[in-house]
């Protein structure tokens, strides 16, 4: 399966980005969240682009730095929104402010 990152074309919008996607012939997309720009974290919004471009979002991507526990969430309720079964997450930086809240996503 080949997916294409939507950070790799940052700074497009997601309506081009998943036309792109369609016509380069990519499997889907991973969408990187980021909570800056409302269309990547707007469910609605991604099921209509999905519905419209016959393009999947395979695996959502949560912002590299300054991730709290209240984003995550936010993160994890989108993917089950969309039914997607994949998020990739970093673990917070050591010297991120908020950072204890990640353990308990590891427990199993």
């Amino acid at each position: 399966m080949l997916l294409l990152s939507t950070q790799s074309l940052s700074g497009y919008g997601l309506h081009k980005i998943f036309s792109l996607a369609k016509e380069a012939g990519y499997d889907g997309l991973d969408l990187s969240v980021d909570f800056d720009a409302f269309d990547t974290i707007n469910a609605s919004y991604i099921d209509s682009l999905i519905q419209s471009s016959g393009v999947n979002v395979i695996s959502l991507t949560a912002p590299e730095r300054k991730l709290t526990k209240k984003h995550f969430d936010q993160i994890l309720t989108l993917a089950s929104d969309l039914g997607i079964g994949i998020v990739n997450v970093h673990p917070p930086h050591r010297l991120e402010k908020e950072r204890d809240w990640f353990g308990e996503y590891l427990k199993v």
